[in-house]
């Protein structure tokens, strides 16, 4: 739990940091799947779920704008995520982000 948890942070710091395009998406996406793991571990730790959030929106707004191709990669990889960790089915912000990058 606790490797996730510092994985993501490091992720997330990195991808909304100095860098933009597929470096930070790829970070981004990153920081999504650690705090996934962590936030399945342990789905009840407010911890992971505001890291999971937090991930979550900067995923998506550096999302804003993206080509349809990249969109529909984000949004393979979210759908991804969910099949891997079903702790995620009630977890309505990584639905939401699925449904909105339809």
């Amino acid at each position: 739990f606790r490797a996730a948890m510092e994985l993501g942070d490091y992720a997330l710091q990195a991808g909304t940091g100095s860098l933009d395009g597929s470096e930070a998406l790829a970070l981004l996406y990153d920081a999504v799947s650690q705090y996934c793991e962590a936030y399945s571990l342990h789905p009840k730790n407010p911890d992971a779920k505001a890291g999971l959030d937090r991930a979550l929106a900067a995923f998506g707004a550096q999302l804003q704008g993206a080509i349809p191709a990249v969109r529909a990669d984000a949004r393979a990889g979210l759908t991804s995520l969910l099949e891997r960790h079903p702790a995620l089915a009630q977890h309505a912000p990584l639905a939401d982000l699925i449904r909105d990058l339809s």
